[in-house]
């Protein structure tokens, strides 16, 4: 074959040789607390694209530019990130903390014991700078104001000064008053004291002729001396079944200073009651 003919072959064949395609890569692969700038899905052979660590993360080695190779791959990147910590957290004195880690995200629970008050925040996280949310709590003694009196009562001790927790105030009342409540009461955990028990009044049977029974025993009202009965204390009067012409007792109740008289008691007039006592309720037969 002649020179000048097998040129012109090889150059037409040259022509007719398909070019090979570049390829393209896809977004590259990140490991974790890592992420790129832009959102570009595909990228040319070249074409570099900037690595960085999240908020959070800490880059700790390596070069952050990779590089999209003619083979659609990512050249391999050296740069890692390790999530920042916190540092370690302090005993809480007369208080529990729960926590699982202390990098980033993550969270200590604070609890004190009972007498004691938080001072703070009850939970605090860690922050992408590495500082917590906030300082730790302080776990102080609980305190319950100055106890106070009570009406027609006193404090066993005469102390105004403040109380701690579980500490404990007496009362007691005037002569003829009843305590109702505890004689004893308690600094709580919340701060309050535990509720106060209150003095209540005796009261007078407010009846001028007749004849009660208290305690088991009937008293003309003229002889019972002195004219009080405590709080809670029951007397009965006697009424009159007119139909029947009997007596029948009914009893009444002191409460704190106040003694109802029942309906049914008719207070007999002076003339009955001296010179005809004994036709009286509380006299003739009981029905």
């Amino acid at each position: 074959m002649a020179p000048s003919l097998a040129l012109l072959l090889i150059c037409l064949l040259a022509l007719y040789t398909p070019v090979t395609s570049k390829k393209e890569c896809g977004r590259p692969p990140l490991i974790e607390g890592m992420e790129l700038e832009g959102l570009q899905r595909v990228y040319s052979p070249g074409d570099e694209v900037a690595l960085q660590c999240k908020r959070g993360y800490t880059p700790t080695s390596g070069s952050r530019t990779i590089i999209c190779t003619a083979s659609g791959d990512w050249s391999k990147s050296r740069l890692k990130c390790s999530t920042k910590s916190c540092s370690f957290p302090e005993a809480l004195d007369h208080g529990d903390m729960e926590f699982v880690d202390i990098v980033y995200q993550s969270t200590i629970n604070y609890t004190c014991h009972e007498g004691y008050t938080l001072q703070g925040a009850s939970t605090i996280e860690c922050l992408d700078d590495g500082q917590w949310s906030e300082p730790p709590p302080k776990c102080t003694v609980v305190t319950c104001s100055a106890p106070t009196g009570i009406n027609n009562g006193y404090m066993t001790i005469n102390d105004k000064r403040e109380h701690g927790f579980k500490e404990t105030v007496r009362y007691g009342c005037n002569i003829d008053y009843v305590l109702d409540g505890p004689v004893e009461i308690e600094c709580l955990k919340t701060g309050d004291w535990s509720i106060k028990p209150v003095c209540r009044a005796p009261c007078k049977v407010g009846i001028k002729r007749g004849r009660i029974l208290y305690n088991g025993r009937k008293f003309w009202i003229k002889d019972f001396e002195p004219n009080k009965i405590s709080h809670a204390d029951v007397i009965l009067v006697y009424c009159m079944n007119k139909e029947k012409k009997c007596g029948y007792a009914v009893s009444t109740q002191c409460i704190d200073g106040k003694l109802k008289i029942p309906e049914c008691f008719e207070e007999p007039s002076d003339v009955t009651y001296t010179l005809n006592y004994d036709s009286l309720p509380s006299e003739i037969a009981q029905c």
